[in-house]
């Protein structure tokens, strides 16, 4: 009679008594047709997360086992870790008994939880006599987290005076690379980053080279770029990157190209072009562009006209943005006459239509931004 027991309970909430955890326990679970461990160990955690600790022991006490063999591990890790969050740790080392008893076997989890509560409540040795037992008395063993959380609880308690160097770092970063976690080691070098490591000192190299190989035998080569920002150090990664014999592909010298024209670094912008094209990379147009855009943008119109030049000899088509670009650097130099010689230019090589669609558009934006 399921609907008859929802409605008195909507009856009871109308009145404002209080409703028993046990009676919501039976609605909740009378239509169920097939429970199983993963259904009450999520109802566990859903109220140790309310911390409604004392309801998810009672519901974890007065369930019915008819359709499982009994609670789990999991749902005892869930009241653990609740009560270690709410300081109270003993009580949580407390259920270690009661897993015992329902002779279910604690995992590494369950012992990292108490261990992690007991360092954050200063009984550091308790902490290592519980570490200790894992294996003695539960079989099994210690994970590297079970010795960060001993470690960490040291460093709290001031017992050792620890500060991460350049070694430990690149230590933590191989571990993660070994085991793929990319992001994890990408988190790690933006905290050792954060944390006032000079980025061109010798040392610092190691561990953005560890992080720099993975980033690139991954596909992930622009985000090398992304994380450390600085065009200096960028430049060192594209060195590293072309020392590895691994050819970067038009989007990151293109990243390059661009960081150095808005830095100003023209010459050393115009010094990758030419290695690009010396070394047999493609060099399409959009590369072109950048630097020409560059050195226009800078009032170096004869150096852009140069470069467009070059463009011509190499074969490459130029597009409405190269012609852009020169038409905005003699205007710039107050050069209308040349402007409207590119202008003409246009013309010939069939942009014409382009250009007016992306000048009608312009005067779209314009007039819109004007209205608002």
């Amino acid at each position: 009679m399921v609907d008859d027991s929802l409605y008195i309970l909507e009856k009871m909430k109308d009145l404002n008594l209080s409703v028993s955890t046990q009676a919501y326990n039976s609605i909740l679970y009378i239509d169920i047709e097939s429970k199983n461990e993963h259904s009450y160990s999520t109802v566990v955690d859903g109220l140790c997360r309310q911390q409604k600790l004392e309801d998810a022991v009672s519901f974890l006490r007065d369930s019915e086992w008819k359709d499982v063999s009994g609670p789990s591990v999991v749902s005892f890790n869930s009241i653990m870790s609740a009560y270690c969050k709410s300081g109270f740790v003993y009580t949580a080392k407390s259920f270690l008994c009661t897993v015992l008893k329902c002779r279910l076997v604690p995992t590494v989890y369950s012992h990292n939880i108490l261990i992690n509560g007991l360092c954050l409540a200063g009984s550091i040795g308790e902490a290592l006599e519980l570490a200790g037992d894992m294996n003695i008395k539960h079989g099994v063993e210690p994970d590297t987290v079970t010795y960060n959380i001993l470690a960490k609880g040291f460093h709290l308690l001031g017992m050792i005076k620890w500060t991460p160097d350049v070694i430990t770092y690149t230590i933590l970063l191989c571990g993660h690379c070994q085991l793929g976690n990319i992001d994890k080691g990408l988190r790690l070098l933006k905290d050792m980053l954060s944390s006032g490591f000079d980025l061109k000192l010798n040392s610092v190299v190691i561990p953005c080279s560890i992080m720099l190989s993975d980033l690139c035998k991954t596909g992930r080569i622009e985000e090398a770029f992304s994380l450390l920002g600085e065009v200096d150090m960028a430049i060192w990664l594209y060195d590293e990157i072309c020392s590895k014999r691994i050819l970067p592909n038009s989007r990151t010298s293109g990243a390059m190209l661009l960081g150095l024209c808005r830095k100003g670094i023209l010459p050393e912008a115009r010094a990758l072009l030419n290695s690009l094209i010396s070394t047999g990379c493609t060099v399409d147009i959009t590369l072109y562009n950048i630097v020409i855009d560059g050195y226009a943008k800078s009032g170096y119109v004869e150096e852009a006209l140069g470069l467009f030049r070059g463009v011509m000899e190499s074969g490459v088509a130029p597009n409405v943005a190269t012609f852009n670009s020169l038409i905005y650097g003699y205007c710039k130099t107050q050069n209308i006459a040349e402007a409207r010689k590119v202008l003409d230019a246009i013309k010939s090589y069939g942009l014409i239509q382009n250009f007016i669609n992306l000048f009608i558009n312009h005067l779209r934006i314009n007039l819109i931004i004007y209205k608002g």
